[in-house]
């Protein structure tokens, strides 16, 4: 069975053209051709080439890439997202991984060809919980658990997803954000390491949260508006 993944194509969405015209989805990290490394190999070379990156962000940094490199088959659901536009593409996978030895733009240095289909779907024709879902700052990672809503909006099946009144399914995914954010009550220096990670690997620049953004402390209404944003 198909797996479903989201890919970002760069801050703003820089890279969405060479990604629909080139027919691919592709992510930096200049660490060489991945093709045969396992974990640890990848682990090492992104601790190498990023010295001044505490543990936690290397270790998100080595998930992304090990997920984009092994874990994203051929025949996979891809989905990325035109920040402009508002619109999501949908596409499968059609080749295994490749490294773009020499290529101008290292930001696209890692690839996989992609099949684009021609039409995309607004972002406001999504269920709440499948944007809930693709809200995740990381630059890739699984959509396996709203695979369907997405395939069913995609095909038609489903309408533009009114919010009614009384509909408060978004309730469970905040009880348990807010239950997460708990484990770093006493540990705010490392959500703030996380929370700069993440950002760096999205298609959008941070917010200004402090003069030259020198975060000292952040408190979870803060994270609640960094992630709804």
């Amino acid at each position: 069975m198909a797996d479903m993944w989201m890919v970002r194509c760069g801050k703003n969405s820089e890279f969405i053209d060479n990604f629909i015209e080139d027919k691919i989805v592709a992510i930096g990290w200049e660490l060489g051709d991945l093709s045969d490394a396992n974990e640890y190999d990848v682990e090492t070379r992104i601790n190498n080439a990023y010295p001044e990156r505490n543990n936690i962000s290397n270790a998100l940094s080595k998930s992304i890439v090990w997920n984009f490199v092994h874990n994203i088959k051929i025949d996979d659901y891809v989905v990325t997202y035109d920040a402009v536009k508002r619109v999501y593409y949908l596409g499968k996978v059609k080749s295994d991984y490749k490294y773009v030895e020499g290529i101008d733009n290292t930001e696209l240095i890692n690839q996989k060809d992609v099949e684009w289909f021609p039409n995309t779907i607004n972002r406001d024709d999504l269920t709440i919980t499948a944007k809930n879902k693709l809200n995740s700052l990381l630059t890739v990672f699984s959509l396996n658990d709203v695979k369907d809503d997405i395939l069913n909006v995609f095909e038609g099946k489903i309408k533009v997803q009114n919010i009614k009144n009384n509909d408060y399914s978004w309730i469970p995914f905040y009880m348990e954000f807010a239950d997460k954010l708990l484990e770093y009550k006493y540990n705010r220096n490392e959500l703030i390491e996380i929370v700069r990670h993440l950002w760096d690997n999205i298609d959008m620049n941070m917010p200004l949260l402090e003069t030259n953004n020198e975060i000292v402390d952040i408190d979870p209404f803060t994270i609640f508006a960094l992630f709804n944003k």
